[in-house]
């Protein structure tokens, strides 16, 4: 997990949370906003969980 910060021409400034998994370094979530909150956080680590619990239940 980790977070981005960039700024667009006109001085507005994005923040970026992105998610990795640890073995596959695939991106497991990216959530851009003006600013992350942590109930961005939690819901983005709450989907991965889902997403995750539906793979594992289809194998």
């Amino acid at each position: 997990m980790d977070y981005v910060s960039d700024a667009l021409f006109d001085g507005h400034q994005l923040l970026g949370l992105t998610v990795e998994g640890p073995f596959t370094r695939e991106e497991l979530a990216i959530e851009v906003d003006q600013g992350i909150l942590g109930e961005q956080v939690v819901k983005a680590m709450m989907l991965i969980a889902l997403s995750l619990v539906t793979l594992q239940s289809i194998r």
